[in-house]
């Protein structure tokens, strides 16, 4: 579930994708450890086109924690990414909106895609179900400019467009909020970094940021920080 979603803990790793030299800084916790610490995520190409792999951590926070987790799908159909080619991050989802149609998406960061149809508008609020057979288990709702993910955890997840103009529409995630209205923020950039991620805000006030780097076709995450001063940087590489 986004940001929300299950930490690494037991996850097999093929020794062909991305693997994650961890120091002190991975698993679980808050401020423990060296705060100059580094972890690098080395994104390298499989070799395995049905490859699907994942590898994350989580961070204690206020009510519930953060979990970052990123992934890899050789199934992903060229999908590139801020994270790279057929990669994706747990705090990258986003719901994609077309004027032409009234089918929408949702994509979670492990790049699984769910359709909802419309239901209704009333009072101008529209419902959206998700399709038979699809999967999917929350329903969505939109007032005109903000999606609104109910979940069956009683999570709500809210999800706005960051750059004017597109179509298809892509509203990407901003806010998850659980029934007493504690909430995680996501704040985007401007200008040649509209669209991106920089700074995720926990319960409490802490903040983990986002540092990019231009790419070839589009700008790719550089490196992360934690409130803690510990950072992961990235490496995009091609096997050889």
């Amino acid at each position: 579930m986004c940001a929300l979603s299950r930490s690494s803990g037991g996850v097999s790793l093929s020794p062909t994708a991305y693997r994650c030299k961890q120091g002190s800084v991975g698993g679980s916790g808050g401020c423990g450890g060296d705060p100059r610490s580094q972890t690098t995520v080395d994104f390298s190409l499989t070799v395995n086109s049905n490859a699907r792999d994942e590898r994350g951590f989580s961070l204690t926070a206020q009510k519930f924690n953060l979990a970052v987790t990123f992934f890899y799908s050789g199934l992903s159909n060229g999908t590139v990414t801020e994270y790279g080619r057929g990669r994706n991050a747990s705090v990258h989802c986003r719901i994609t909106s077309s004027t032409s149609s009234s089918r929408v998406t949702l994509t979670l960061g492990d790049l699984r895609s769910y359709r909802y149809d419309k239901v209704g508008t009333s009072v101008g609020v529209t419902t959206y179900s998700a399709v038979s057979g699809n999967g999917a288990t929350s329903t969505l709702s939109f007032d005109g400019t903000t999606f609104t993910q109910y979940a069956n955890n009683g999570l709500q997840l809210q999800y706005s467009d960051q750059v004017a103009g597109r179509n298809p529409v892509a509203h990407q995630l901003t806010k998850v909020a659980d029934a007493d209205g504690v909430a995680q923020t996501y704040v985007y950039g401007s200008g040649v970094e509209a669209g991106l991620l920089k700074t995720l805000q926990v319960p409490g006030g802490n903040k983990f940021s986002f540092v990019y780097t231009g790419g070839s076709s589009i700008s790719l995450v550089n490196s992360i920080q934690d409130w803690c001063g510990r950072f992961w940087s990235f490496r995009n590489k091609k096997r050889s």
